[in-house]
């Protein structure tokens, strides 16, 4: 702990030091993620695997920043990441993380192209207003590796099981 550098082959990293997840279930704690140590670098392949329960998302949702452990550490880049969600969470996850959440987690209201670039619109600068140029062939490109362009422009609500695919897009933006 207490690193300031990037690893040695100036490639980012994660890692998780003894993190924990417990949830309060009436008077009863369950503890989803028993301690739990790992790093991670950039370009490494995860495989993550165990029993159903076993907190296989728990602890990919704390590596990602998607929720806080309830004990341990999570460092990026060798800087302590926020414990609770915040603007600084989402600007790092944003900045570091290409993330793929089982559920889909579309946001209803936007259309397929909308929730394609929503995770980088920040990190971007593609904020407020239509989306510019480089952000329209950007998500025509991933829809089209994904296979639903022909969907582009349709409500999330709307889209079918498999063509709500293009949210697996977003993990791919960098």
């Amino acid at each position: 702990m207490g690193e300031t550098m990037k690893s040695e082959s100036g490639t980012h990293w994660v890692r998780a030091d003894g993190v924990t997840k417990a949830y309060a279930v009436g008077k009863e704690e369950i503890l989803a993620l028993p301690p739990t140590s790992a790093e991670f670098q950039s370009g490494d392949v995860l495989v993550v695997h165990g029993p159903s329960g076993a907190g296989k998302s728990t602890f990919l949702k704390i590596m990602g920043l998607a929720i806080p452990p309830t004990s341990g550490e999570v460092i990026v880049d060798g800087a302590p990441a926020p414990r609770v969600p915040s603007k600084a969470a989402s600007r790092m996850r944003a900045e570091f993380f290409g993330m793929v959440f089982q559920d889909l987690l579309l946001d209803e209201r936007l259309t397929a192209r909308e929730n394609i670039v929503l995770p980088v619109r920040a990190s971007r600068g593609w904020g407020g207003g239509g989306l510019s140029e480089e952000a329209q062939k950007w998500a025509l490109e991933l829809a089209e590796l994904f296979g639903v362009s022909h969907r582009l422009d349709f409500p999330a609500r709307l889209l079918s099981g498999g063509e709500r695919r293009a949210s697996r897009s977003r993990g791919r933006w960098w």
